[in-house]
């Protein structure tokens, strides 16, 4: 599964010979974290805000360039307080 993550996230080579010794390097790696966080973000937002009790934060999912970032560092890190005085 990580192969074809990674076979669809690398760059394009110049030669099509080139994919025959096609080996993982750091960024393949990089990138395959990066995209598995994007839904990670959004699931441990809604998540909180199942916990929390929140109707409103919950429908909030949906703006995404907010709640996944937020999810991902909740996530990490645990809820901020301004998520707790505005939802809690």
């Amino acid at each position: 599964m990580i192969k074809k993550i990674q076979k669809f996230l690398s760059f394009r080579k110049r030669h099509p010979e080139d994919y025959k010794d096609q080996d993982s390097s750091i960024w393949d790696w990089l990138s395959a974290i990066l995209i598995l966080h994007v839904p990670l973000g959004g699931y441990y937002w809604a998540y909180v805000s199942w916990e929390l009790g929140s109707l409103i934060m919950f429908w909030c999912v949906c703006l995404m360039p907010i709640s996944i970032p937020t999810g991902i560092y909740m996530f990490y890190f645990g809820v901020p307080d301004w998520i707790f005085n505005l939802f809690g």
